[in-house]
């Protein structure tokens, strides 16, 4: 298994819109002086922005004075070692659930699964026409449960997906 995965689509949401586009998500490792902070995964979309700030601060408070900065030891965390899912992401757009993120050669890329496909279903359950609610605990069910059938509109078909370890590190 490489020591990385790709994928593509989107990646987050917040006030300021939508992050989308390639990402590459990876093992790191870093130091400072004498501590060593758990290896955790990285993710470095092709703006060069990156969640490794967000991880370095559930670790050390950073102080700056003057002109220097201080670190002081915060928390002990663990992060997970392996990356488990099913491959792919859905979200409610237009009162419609959609794929909004596929890992690259994960379970749901080899099945053929794309960025913007329309999820008619999701363990039997039929999307259109469903209260608000409801269209988001199956979305949460897409994002969550370690299995699940889907039909997509654009295969014509219904495919299952289980999780599966995508990168272990």
């Amino acid at each position: 298994m490489a020591g990385y995965i790709t994928g593509e689509g989107e990646i987050s949401r917040s006030a300021f819109g939508v992050s989308a586009g390639e990402t590459l998500a990876f093992p790191l490792a870093m130091r400072m002086g004498k501590e060593e902070i758990p290896t955790f995964l990285a993710h470095v979309e092709e703006d060069d922005e990156s969640n490794i700030g967000v991880k370095w601060l559930s670790y050390y408070r950073v102080i700056i004075y003057e002109d220097r900065f201080y670190f002081s030891k915060y928390r002990q965390k663990d992060f997970d070692n392996q990356v488990v899912m099913k491959g792919m992401r859905a979200d409610i757009e237009n009162d419609e659930l959609v794929v909004t993120f596929v890992w690259h050669n994960s379970q749901a890329h080899r099945k053929g699964v794309q960025v913007g496909d329309k999820i008619g279903a999701v363990n039997g359950q039929v999307v259109a026409n469903l209260p608000f609610l409801e269209q988001v605990k199956l979305k949460e069910a897409i994002n969550t449960a370690s299995k699940i059938r889907v039909a997509i509109h654009r295969l014509g078909n219904d495919i299952e997906l289980t999780d599966e370890v995508l990168l272990t590190f």
